[in-house]
């Protein structure tokens, strides 16, 4: 049985683009993509006092999969989690190295250390939205689409889930981008909602799409790439 996409976000240069439509952006004089994700999150009025406490990493997939998530009912369970990435927890990583690296300040936190786990990115997620699907990230240089839609198409087909988070997500010293995907069973798909066939080709397209610019207030153009 084959799946549909039923929506997407792509975070990346300074802009929250949701669904093919930008609904957030920044000009370049955004100090460093922490600023950035937090200048989103009190812009659209989230309360989740939680978020401040998080890595850089699940900062960003937090505000990848918000909008995408908003308004849509699902039961927990019904929910999977299938992301990847390139650089696994390196921001993490490098914080918690600088606390040990010299012996006379030596003094590692806890709370940086949990981070340099992965997947406590797909925990921050699931305790957000309550999912209690199977949840996995794949550490690959590149994004492996076709082992994407096997493995979720997999949980689909068996029942294991309705409904599922794809994508890729990495931040890195280099710079930053999240692209996040909703998929979901075929035969339950309602005829009112945009869709598009789970396959190498569609996610393609979405991923590297021109992006349709629109202005409003609040929102200054911007074409550059935003580095930690």
């Amino acid at each position: 049985m084959s799946s549909n996409i039923i929506a997407h976000c792509i975070v990346r240069s300074n802009t929250v683009i949701l669904d093919g439509k930008i609904i957030y952006q920044e000009s370049n004089n955004a100090e460093n993509l922490e600023t950035f994700l937090t200048n989103v999150y009190r812009h659209w009025g989230i309360s989740y006092p939680k978020f401040f406490k998080m890595d850089i990493l699940s900062k960003l997939a937090f505000i990848t999969a918000e909008k995408m998530l908003e308004n849509r009912s699902f039961c927990g369970s019904d929910m999977a989690l299938v992301l990847s990435n390139n650089s696994s927890s390196i921001m993490s990583d490098i914080h918690h190295q600088k606390s040990i690296q010299k012996p006379e300040s030596y003094f590692p936190s806890p709370a940086v250390f949990v981070y340099t786990l992965v997947n406590i990115m797909l925990g921050e997620l699931c305790i957000r939205h309550k999912i209690t699907g199977e949840n996995t990230v794949f550490i690959h240089e590149k994004f492996e689409k076709d082992l994407q839609i096997n493995y979720s198409n997999y949980l689909i087909d068996r029942n294991l889930c309705k409904m599922c988070i794809n994508g890729r997500i990495d931040v890195s010293p280099h710079g930053y981008e999240a692209f996040f995907y909703l998929t979901q069973q075929e035969y339950a798909l309602d005829f009112n909602i945009h869709k598009l066939v789970h396959t190498p080709d569609n996610i393609e397209k979405l991923h590297h799409q021109k992006i349709q610019k629109f202005k409003e207030k609040n929102v200054v153009e911007s074409d550059g790439m935003a580095l930690v």
